[in-house]
């Protein structure tokens, strides 16, 4: 009676362990594509037409203003802006495989998600409805 038993647990196993590579979260170690080269302003431009895709920019980086949100805030914040090639900017937010973003005088290559932002900003009494992109920084190649 042991042996039908064995044998099932036995192929449950090694469909278990055949199957097992292709469900883990990272899954297999892919590149990421380049995307399309664009500037800030082509993104500015025409921002429907690349909402959600991988781009490529030239830029020297992001920079932050350092004034203080007010109490009660709403929305995005928007003090982080990246600084294209052109001098250009764009309201930006980095994510953790972004780290080294700061400005610098150097030129270097951006990946970014462009994204668009709808909904209310701004203050408690000054709150307004607005509709804006901005890039959703992903990598930075040296």
């Amino acid at each position: 009676m042991n042996h039908p038993w064995r044998l099932f647990l036995s192929l449950c196993w090694l469909l278990a362990l055949l199957l097992l590579p292709a469900c883990t979260p990272n899954g297999p170690s892919t590149p990421t594509p380049p995307g399309i080269q664009l500037t800030v302003a082509q993104v500015k431009g025409d921002y429907t037409a690349y909402e959600g895709q991988l781009v490529s920019m030239q830029g020297y980086g992001v920079i932050m203003m350092t004034a203080p949100l007010c109490p009660g805030y709403v929305g995005m914040d928007t003090r982080i802006f990246f600084v294209d090639a052109q001098q250009e900017n764009i309201v930006a937010v980095l994510t953790a495989t972004a780290e080294g973003a700061q400005r610098s005088d150097t030129l270097r290559e951006f990946q970014a998600y462009v994204r668009v932002f709808n909904g209310q900003i701004g203050c408690p009494g000054s709150l307004g409805n607005v509709t804006f992109p901005y890039l959703e920084i992903v990598g930075i190649k040296e």
